[in-house]
């Protein structure tokens, strides 16, 4: 099941369910290395979401999207981020940045 869940990530649902998916993915970070690491570009792509794209960011608050830039800061996935980061627009990119530098603080 966690199989699943994970490979369906980002989720296309409520936008809310994407909150919940993360804070297992943080708990995976820190307790199962090897299936993070297994699913770092999906969870990647979904920290990127749930920080820069509207529809999805709209939805979460700003304490949980800092906490998923601290979590894009330690998680030691940079060579994702970057290649994500390439792919955005301008605004989803000024957003998604706004955040990281507020972590680095």
């Amino acid at each position: 099941m966690l199989t699943n869940v994970l490979n369906s990530m980002p989720l296309t649902g409520d936008d809310t369910e994407n909150e919940t998916v993360l804070k297992l993915a943080f708990e995976l970070h820190k307790n199962d290395n090897a299936t993070f690491m297994q699913f770092k570009d999906k969870i990647a792509l979904t920290c990127v979401r749930c920080i820069a794209e509207e529809k999805c960011a709209d939805v979460l608050t700003m304490k949980f999207k800092r906490e998923v830039a601290k979590f894009i800061m330690n998680a030691g996935m940079n060579d994702t981020f970057q290649a994500l980061i390439g792919q955005m627009s301008a605004n989803e990119k000024a957003e998604f940045e706004k955040f990281v530098q507020e972590a680095n603080q």
